[in-house]
């Protein structure tokens, strides 16, 4: 089913409820659903897919049919028949509407099996990191600003509210996430869209500041206590690097994390980041890289 803008709190709850302390790579991530926000609740709606047992969701899909990101309950990782179904989805029948070109499927035996039979190949690969948040972690040596989703006014409440966040904090974390990513649309506008749905209440958007100026900025992203938490976005502003920056920025991030209850700190980049890969090499543990799957020639012609 594609779900509406009222169901998306418990399809967010599902989502939560299948990340996972495995060493296995990073799944989609409430975290992901929720920086997509940014574009609008509506919009981001449409973009959901989600297949039901007995009411409850078990596989969660976002995207469109150039790429579609799936996360999969660790109930259902093993179901042959289920993935099946789904592997008939991402051809082209079903719920999707339509072929997928390329699919992200990191957990699920049983469906990545599925696909590899059907002649599904490698695609683009991500290097995928955690850090474990079990022990004590530094507060932040530089000064450190918090939007923190918690405490500010979300979901529901955000309809009526006119700011979420201290607004000079918001623009310095705008103006931190623009000098970091070029070729970003994000604005203000869009950082209230995003903080009034329901995953920025398990969330925190950071940004460091160096000499009063604001240098880098990240969103830390909750799924529950003693669930992993997920790093996104995270960026280093291009005239402020190479000064120790995006290290203090990650160990802000697991700071900020630990605080939130979760148990590891997790991030997946494209191999070919740079310099993502290096900086997250450098303050996290690599896990194995993991390909997205190619729909194969023969079922796109």
């Amino acid at each position: 089913m594609t779900p509406s803008v009222a169901d998306l709190p418990r399809v967010l709850a599902a989502l939560a409820s299948f990340q996972t302390d495995d060493d296995g790579p990073p799944q989609l991530h409430p975290g992901d659903v929720g920086w997509g926000q940014k574009d609008g609740a509506a919009a981001l709606a449409h973009q959901i897919r989600v297949w039901e047992r007995e009411g409850d969701p078990v596989v969660i899909g976002v995207g469109d049919a150039s790429v579609m990101r799936l996360a999969v309950s660790p109930t259902v990782a093993e179901d042959e028949a289920l993935a099946v179904s789904i592997a008939d989805d991402l051809a082209g029948d079903g719920v999707i509407g339509g072929p997928v070109a390329s699919a992200e499927v990191r957990y699920g035996g049983a469906l990545r099996r599925t696909l590899h039979a059907r002649g599904w190949t490698p695609g683009d690969a991500w290097a995928c990191f955690t850090r474990d948040l079990s022990r004590p972690v530094p507060a932040p040596a530089l000064r450190v600003e918090v939007v923190d989703g918690a405490s500010g006014a979300t979901g529901a409440d955000a309809e009526t509210a006119d700011e979420i966040g201290d607004e000079t904090v918001v623009r310095d974390v705008v103006a931190a996430h623009l000098a970091a990513w070029h070729r970003s649309t994000f604005s203000v506008e869009k950082f209230r869209a995003m903080a009034a749905g329901p995953a920025f209440r398990r969330a925190r958007f950071l940004v460091l500041h160096a000499d009063d100026a604001p240098v880098a900025t990240a969103c830390v992203w909750s799924a529950g206590p003693e669930r992993p938490g997920l790093i996104e976005p995270l960026g280093v502003g291009r005239e402020h690097r190479g000064h120790g920056h995006g290290r203090a920025i990650v160990d802000a991030c697991a700071w900020a994390l630990r605080e939130l209850g979760a148990s590891s700190m997790r991030v997946a980049t494209p191999v070919t980041q740079w310099p993502a890969v290096p900086l997250y090499a450098a303050t996290m543990r690599r896990l194995p890289d993991v390909p997205d799957f190619v729909r194969p020639a023969r079922e796109r012609s």
